[in-house]
C-alpha cells in the first residue's frame, strides 16, 4: 500500500482530485493529508475527494501551519460534509509528550471515525499504545524519528513507514541532473503494511524567495522493471535574476520533455502527458502547475510500480 502524504495545500489536493479513478482502480493508495489551513479550497476540495470514494488520512493535530495548535472542534463542519466518513481515517501525531488523556480526548470528540497514530519519536506511552485496539487503522511512523526497538513493539499492527526521499535544496541551481530517491516500494514488505513519501516536495513546508532559476523534478525507475526509482532534475539554462520566470520556466520544460520522448523505462502517465501538452500550448500557469503535475506522476508511477 502506498500512503503520499501531502500538506493539503490547494495544488496537492487538485492533483489527488484529478487521479480518483486511478486511485480507486487501483486499491492501493490512501493519501494521508496534513492540513495547513481551511481556507475554501481546502473545505471544497476534501469533501470532493472523499464523495468519490476513496480513502484516506486526515491528520487533526498538524504541526505546522495556520491550524497549529487549534482544538479538534475546529474540523467538525468540514467532516460533516463527508458523505463516506468510513473512508476517513483521522490522523493523530505522537510524540515524546504526547499523553493518553489527550488521545482519549480526541477519540471521543469523533466517536464515529477510526484513528491513525502518527509516530514522529519514541513516545513514553508506547506500551500503553500497543493495547489499544479498537477504532486503530494504522501506525505510521517517520523514518529516522524512532528507533528499531520502538518499531518493533508495534509487530503485528498495520506498520507504515514515511520517507522523505526528497533531497530539497535551497538553490534551484544546485540540482544536479540526476540523483537516487528510493527503493521502498519495492523493499518495504514483509515488514510494513505500506510506505509512503513526499513526492517532489520534500518534508518542508514552505518556499523560499523568488528563484534566480527554475527547476523542474521528475520521478522514474532506473531500469526496466528495475526496483529503485531516481528523480531527474531540469534546470532552466538562464539562473541570472529573478524575472523571466516564464521563460526559464519553458527552458526547463523542453529538457524535461525531451526526456520524456528519449527515456523509455518509465511507464506513460497522466502527469507525464499533460507536461508534453503544456509544451505545445505554451501557457505558462505560475510555478505550482508543475509541482501539480510531478506529483500526479510520481503518484501514478507508484501505482504502476506496486
Amino acid at each position: 500500500m502506498y500512503f503520499p502524504f501531502l500538506r493539503g495545500k490547494q495544488n496537492e489536493l487538485f492533483a489527488i482530485s484529478e487521479l480518483v479513478s486511478l486511485i480507486q482502480e487501483s486499491q492501493n493508495v490512501v493519501p494521508i493529508f496534513e492540513p495547513v489551513n481551511l481556507n475554501s479550497t481546502t473545505r471544497r476540495m476534501l469533501p470532493v475527494i472523499n464523495n468519490s470514494g476513496i480513502p484516506f488520512v486526515f491528520i487533526i493535530n498538524p504541526q505546522s501551519g495556520e491550524l497549529y495548535n487549534e482544538g479538534y472542534d475546529i474540523y467538525r463542519p468540514l467532516l460533516e460534509d463527508f458523505e463516506n466518513k468510513h473512508l476517513v481515517t483521522l490522523g493523530y501525531y505522537i510524540n515524546d509528550t504526547t499523553t493518553l488523556l489527550e488521545i482519549q480526548q480526541a477519540m471521543d470528540t469523533y466517536v464515529e471515525f477510526s484513528f491513525a497514530f502518527i509516530h514522529v519519536s519514541n513516545s513514553r506511552i508506547r506500551d500503553n499504545l500497543t493495547q489499544v485496539t479498537k477504532r486503530i487503522d494504522y501506525h505510521i511512523f517517520m523514518d529516522g524519528k524512532v528507533s528499531s526497538s520502538y518499531l518493533n513493539a508495534f509487530r503485528g499492527k498495520k506498520r507504515v513507514i514515511i520517507k522523505d526521499s526528497f533531497n530539497r535544496l535551497s538553490r534551484n541551481a544546485d540540482y544536479v541532473p540526476d540523483e537516487y530517491f528510493s527503493d521502498l516500494f519495492s523493499t518495504y514488505k514483509p515488514d510494513f503494511y505500506g510506505f509512503g513519501d513526499f513526492q517532489i516536495v520534500g518534508v518542508g513546508t514552505g518556499g523560499g524567495g523568488p528563484a534566480h532559476a527554475v527547476a523542474l523534478h521528475l520521478t522514474y525507475l532506473k531500469e526496466p522493471n528495475g526496483q529503485e526509482i531516481w528523480v531527474r532534475h531540469f534546470v532552466s539554462d538562464d539562473k541570472l535574476g529573478t524575472s523571466n520566470v516564464q521563460g526559464k520556466y519553458f527552458q526547463a520544460l523542453r529538457k524535461l520533455v525531451t526526456f520524456l520522448n528519449q527515456y523509455s523505462n518509465t511507464p506513460e502517465t497522466i502527469g507525464a502527458r499533460e507536461y508534453r501538452e503544456n509544451l505545445i500550448d505554451g501557457v505558462f500557469h505560475q510555478l505550482g502547475y508543475p509541482k501539480k503535475l510531478s506529483m500526479k506522476h510520481h503518484i501514478e508511477l507508484m501505482i504502476q510500480v506496486l
